[in-house]
């Protein structure tokens, strides 16, 4: 069936080139990220206590909705969804924090947990950083292109990436840091099925 969330827009940007994207919290206490490139192409994901679910384009018009498998993602604090959608929101309540959530405001929150967590504050790193964006160069290969239907699929696929980022730095309290995609560059290289093997080569 249908599966209706309701979202409040916290963050919205149009980036270099015309794409744009959202990001915000839903009322459940989940969250959620909205690219739409230039080129028409969409990428999403919503997190709720009905769910995890991806959104990509697959055509003109065409925007295909995956229901995904939160149990099956690598730890990095997602334990706690490990139980499935009805135990998501108590898990997040009931966990000890080690970082402010992904989708709080940056503010006066974030700003307490950095100096209860003994952190400088975000001011103090900006004094060191600011205006000083990190670029990236994002390699691919023909495995990938196929895998994500196109060259412009990919082109998607890696400014959503890097947007989202953004945004991570941003409800962190680093909105002083960011990330600039410098280039995105095809290789000829045939990846292997471990990924320890790809990083070692």
């Amino acid at each position: 069936g249908d599966v209706e969330v309701r979202a409040r827009v916290r963050s919205a940007k149009t980036l270099d080139g015309g794409s744009r994207f959202l990001a915000g919290a839903l009322e459940d206490g989940g969250h959620f990220t909205l690219f739409r490139h230039a080129t028409g192409i969409v990428r999403g994901e919503f997190h709720s206590a009905t769910g995890s679910y991806a959104l990509r384009s697959r055509g003109p018009g065409n925007v295909l909705v995956t229901q995904q498998d939160v149990s099956k993602l690598p730890g990095c604090g997602n334990d706690g969804l490990a139980g499935g959608p009805a135990g998501f929101a108590p898990a997040l309540a009931e966990r000890p924090r080690t970082a402010p959530p992904m989708w709080a405001a940056a503010g006066r929150g974030t700003e307490h947990w950095r100096r209860q967590s003994g952190l400088p504050s975000s001011g103090a790193d900006a004094a060191d950083s600011e205006g000083k964006p990190i670029d990236v160069l994002v390699i691919y290969t023909q495995r990938v292109e196929d895998h994500e239907g196109g060259l412009s699929q990919v082109q998607a696929t890696i400014e959503n990436e890097m947007a989202k980022t953004n945004q991570v730095l941003e409800n962190s309290g680093l909105s002083h840091r960011r990330m600039r995609l410098a280039a995105m560059e095809k290789v000829d290289y045939e990846q292997r099925e471990s990924l320890g093997t790809d990083m070692d080569n």
